[in-house]
């Protein structure tokens, strides 16, 4: 056997000059039939690299069928003999990375490579090839450098040819696709419809359909299979597929985004004039409640009145919340803290055969949120992971700080525009309950939408809602009979913390002065009224912003503080608070809403003060007061 590259000398030798050759050259172990170097021309002519010849060497994968019998005989008739070189040559054709055919003639030789016995192969392409070698080459870096996917199909279907954005979406070598049948990477949901597709006479045939790709996740690739009509791949299908998963992506969550606007309108509407009625029932029950006598039925029956009317209001809420309005004051909190103070309370509420585990870090995570609206999220996801577990088991909450990559959706479902990537803030829920069936899945999130014999449909529908306002999302990963995984991202914050103060509750004062009612309701005129009289206030009414400004005007004087509607026919809350602005730059307005999109945009100046429907009579004589003590 020849030693002449035994040496590292001899090494470096042999491989400049197989760097000089217009022949290409590869060497493979004959002991672990594996192929050890190959040179540059070989990786130019064929398109392949080292590792894509990492086969047997009697089953070269890029050799048509009908000429490996005669290599192969012909390897072994030399690996028999005693010949250390080939005394002839052996002719087949070989298929290039880019479906090409190439005429070869080759020689072998037996070698030491390093310590071990190899074989030597130099292969020259015939002269009939040499003119069109130009051509090709520019044809290869146009298909090589090609986006898309370029694939060629034969009449079974198995991969002829495909180009290396093909090859890198699927994750598979050249001679790993060459058996393998296109359809076999489609998904199961699509493989037959294709497979029927392909197999027929059509001259053209229009694809579209999820593959399975490298990362595990399905790209949906697009395009068209045309038939070959003449020449050597006569009869064979090509296309070039475009992967358009993040435009399917991008649609479906626009479409997510235009369904949930759509909704949110219809719930907010609903919500603001439910808030209004809420109010009127609250006041009014309140207030009856303090002339009847403590005890008695009728006490009884208002006291019931007034729980009504709360559970109600935060039904209202949750429409709201879906809607992505709602009463939120964000500022930096703790969301370890947030989670793991909310234990004790979810802990006792849960069913007796539900246990809640919770893990929280030591350090603190800050994002910028609405304390109480956060609480909501948490609690809605944790309730509905127990109520999934009919026969108990256990609810895991973790919250912590990781990192999103670009990726971070694709293959997954993920409700809501959150952070795209870096560190973020997640809180995870996870039950061992029945889990969602996917034809569910996409709906959880819908409002009035619910599995449950007795679920509204609005608790998920909320979280949504409010993650939206706080620039978060949800994954939710599920499987029938395994369980569930609901995991809440959100942005995180450089803001200091802000840690709440608790104050000792305060009786009310008595007032005085005259307040300004304007509110289109009559109802709710007639509450503010009952309400802030017996504590010493004097009330006017008006009924929309022309005729508060008209009051102003006459009695402006008087006035000492304003009660503003926020939505009324005409002239609403926001262009009469701009007319009250222009002359009374400091007197106090108390503005309400049931529908509000920011609070601090319905209160723009130190001397307004936002107060939400439905309010209860405490709330509101303290709002009064509090934004008359602002602006003395």
């Amino acid at each position: 056997m020849s030693d002449a590259p035994r040496s590292p000398e001899g090494l470096e030798l042999f491989e400049r000059l197989a760097a000089t050759t217009d022949a290409m050259v590869f060497v493979t172990d004959l002991e672990v039939n594996t192929s050890l170097w190959v040179n540059e021309t070989l990786v130019e002519m064929t398109g392949y690299t080292l590792d894509d010849y990492r086969f047997e060497r009697f089953e070269n994968p890029f050799i048509p069928e009908e000429d490996v019998a005669a290599v192969a005989e012909f390897l072994g008739a030399f690996l028999a003999s005693d010949a250390l070189v080939s005394a002839g040559s052996v002719r087949n054709r070989f298929v290039d990375r880019w479906g090409g055919t190439l005429h070869v003639r080759s020689r072998v030789a037996k070698v030491t490579w390093g310590d071990r016995p190899a074989l030597l192969y130099c292969t020259v392409l015939e002269e009939r090839e040499a003119p069109s070698i130009d051509v090709e080459q520019r044809y290869r870096s146009l298909v090589e450098a090609a986006a898309d996917a370029i694939v060629r199909l034969r009449p079974d279907l198995t991969i002829h040819f495909s180009n290396r954005g093909f090859q890198e979406l699927v994750g598979k070598t050249p001679a790993e696709l060459r058996t393998v049948a296109l359809p076999e990477l489609v998904m199961p949901s699509h493989r037959e419809e294709i497979r029927e597709a392909l197999a027929g006479d059509a001259a053209r045939v229009p694809f579209t359909a999820p593959v399975l790709g490298a990362e595990g996740h399905p790209h949906w690739l697009e395009g068209n299979f045309v038939r070959i009509a003449a020449g050597p791949d006569a009869g064979l299908l090509q296309a070039i597929l475009r992967d358009t998963t993040e435009q399917r992506l991008l649609d479906a969550r626009m479409e997510q985004a235009q369904k949930r606007e759509t909704l949110g309108q219809m719930a907010g509407g609903i919500a603001h004039d439910l808030n209004n009625i809420l109010t009127g029932i609250l006041g009014s029950a309140t207030l009856a409640a303090e002339d009847v006598e403590a005890g008695s039925r009728i006490a009884e029956a208002l006291s019931d009145i007034r729980i009504a009317a709360q559970r109600a209001g935060q039904l209202s809420s949750s429409m709201l919340a879906y809607a992505g309005e709602g009463n939120a004051a964000r500022v930096s909190l703790d969301l370890a803290e947030l989670v793991a103070e909310m234990k004790p309370l979810l802990g006792s509420a849960l069913p007796k055969n539900v246990q809640l585990r919770v893990r929280t870090p030591d350090v603190p995570i800050a994002v910028l949120g609405d304390e109480i609206q956060l609480r909501q999220v948490v609690m809605n996801l944790i309730t509905n992971a127990a109520d999934s577990m009919r026969a108990g088991g256990e609810v895991g909450v973790e919250a912590g700080i990781r990192t999103v990559t670009s990726s971070f959706g694709h293959g997954e479902h993920v409700f809501g525009t959150g952070p795209s990537e870096g560190p973020v803030a997640f809180v995870r829920v996870s039950d061992a309950g029945a889990g969602i069936p996917p034809e569910t899945l996409e709906r959880i999130f819908d409002p009035f939408y619910s599995t449950k014999a007795k679920g509204r449909g609005l608790g998920l529908a909320a979280v949504q809602g409010i993650l939206g306002r706080h620039g978060g999302c949800v994954r939710v990963e599920s499987e029938v009979g395994v369980g569930t995984e609901m995991e809440v991202v959100l942005p995180l914050t450089e803001a200091p913390i802000v840690r709440a103060e608790v104050n000792a509750p305060v009786a009310p004062e008595r007032g005085d002065g005259v307040v300004l009612v304007v509110d289109d309701e009559a109802l709710l005129r007639k509450l503010v009224r009952r309400i802030l009289e017996p504590v010493g206030y004097r009330v006017l009414e008006a009924d929309s912003g022309e005729a508060a400004l008209t009051l102003l005007e006459t009695q402006g004087d008087e006035i000492q503080v304003v009660v503003l509607d926020q939505t009324m026919p005409g002239m609403g809350g926001d262009r009469a608070l701009v007319e009250i602005r222009k002359d009374r730059p400091t007197l106090p307005v108390v503005r309400t809403s049931g529908y509000v999109a920011d609070p601090q945009l319905a209160a723009p100046d130190p001397c307004t003060l936002f107060l939400g429907k439905p309010y209860g009579v405490r709330q509101l004589i303290d709002a009064v007061q509090a934004a008359t003590r602002d602006a003395s």
